[in-house]
């Protein structure tokens, strides 16, 4: 009888030793991510809108980071644009709330692609997100680049999504602790 109690405290013991280590092993960088990937890209005539009402599309060029819009543009149909639609998918056992979106301006017109977001508005996602919403970009890319070429370059852009567990959001102006916020970089699959 002793021994039999000796076998199952060292037992449970064993098993209390590796759900811990199951539990304590999972870094933030491990799961705590949103997955982002372009999943389409659809042709579009809005830059021929923009540069013939620019008035109306102010905040929309503004955010292409381009000094003299209208004649860097102005030979239209030296460029074709598209809205690239990108799917999210939360794979967390908690609540998702978008901060922000942030674009990498610095990398506008690489390669000949500039990209304009087209999400100013905080969201919030429920656990276990299934990607049912898209996310949405103007994009204007050098005529001589295909649609697969435009993706690819968009993916190495890393548009990227920052956001923290939505228990923890605080107001978007807040000043946030940069360890508890994650960012997911969107990578080209094709």
């Amino acid at each position: 009888m002793r021994q039999t109690k000796r076998c199952a405290a060292l037992l449970l013991a064993v098993l209390l030793v590796l759900t811990a280590a199951a539990c304590g092993g999972k870094t933030n960088n491990e799961n705590d991510s949103l997955k982002l990937r372009f999943t389409a890209l659809y042709e579009s005539d809005v830059l021929s809108d923009m540069v013939r009402d620019p008035a109306q599309y102010a905040g929309e060029i503004a955010s292409y980071g381009v000094d003299d819009f209208a004649s860097a543009f102005q030979k239209t149909d030296a460029f074709r644009t598209y809205n690239a639609e990108v799917k999210l998918q939360n794979d967390n056992d908690f609540d998702v709330q978008i901060l922000n979106l942030q674009c990498e301006t610095g990398k506008q017109g690489k390669d000949g692609v500039w990209f304009s977001t087209l999400n100013d508005v905080q969201m919030g996602f429920p656990a276990h997100y299934a990607g049912d919403e898209a996310l949405y970009y103007h994009v204007i890319a050098d005529a001589s680049l295909s649609k697969e070429d435009v993706l690819q370059r968009l993916g190495e852009m890393g548009i990227s999504c920052v956001y923290m567990k939505g228990s923890e959001a605080p107001d978007e102006d807040a000043q946030i602790d940069p360890a508890l916020v994650f960012t997911a970089k969107v990578s080209y699959a094709g």
